[in-house]
């Protein structure tokens, strides 16, 4: 069985946090920034601030690529400050496909997203998970040192393009 994985990232933006918080909930320009995702979409929505979402994501071989079933929750906590977070559940829509994928668990992942100075914000992601399967002990090495900062690249262009993106759409 796979390791667990721990990940902690944080960052400065200069976007103010509302943008932030909208790109990292806008499901059709995640399509655009992240070149891992395979496929996502929402289950089921459970209320205002809840639901239920899947997300599949590439691996590098040898490794089995990974999908998650997730309920997400997030708040506006006020002052500017911003929470998401998840931990898988099961949902009788989305069976586990073992041909495809190879189910991860989020024990609890998520962002936290603060003002700072001259508008922009902070960024911190946190995760606790399981790849679940077969992955070597290099490769969890590697994904643990390499991804959280592509990661947060990936968010910090993404930011930086958003509003740009966001104003072509009619």
């Amino acid at each position: 069985l796979g390791p667990m994985v721990l990940i902690k990232a944080f960052m400065t933006l200069p976007t103010p946090p509302e943008i932030v918080w909208d790109l990292l909930h806008d499901p059709v320009y995640r399509i655009e920034w992240d070149d891992a995702r395979l496929e996502g979409y929402l289950v089921t929505q459970l209320s205002q601030n809840c639901d239920i979402g899947y997300y599949a994501g590439k691996a590098t071989r040898p490794v089995w690529d990974r999908d998650f079933l997730n309920q997400r929750a997030w708040y506006t906590v006020g002052g500017g400050e911003y929470v998401i977070f998840n931990t898988s559940v099961p949902h009788a829509k989305c069976p586990l496909d073992p041909k495809t994928y190879v189910r991860g668990l989020s024990k609890i992942s998520g962002y936290l997203i603060r003002p700072w100075c001259d508008g922009g914000c902070t960024l911190t992601y946190i995760s606790n998970a399981d790849p679940k399967g077969w992955i070597p002990t290099s490769f969890t090495n590697a994904l643990v040192s390499r991804f959280s900062p592509a990661m947060m690249a990936k968010i910090r262009r993404a930011a930086a393009n958003f509003e740009g993106w966001r104003s072509k759409i009619p």
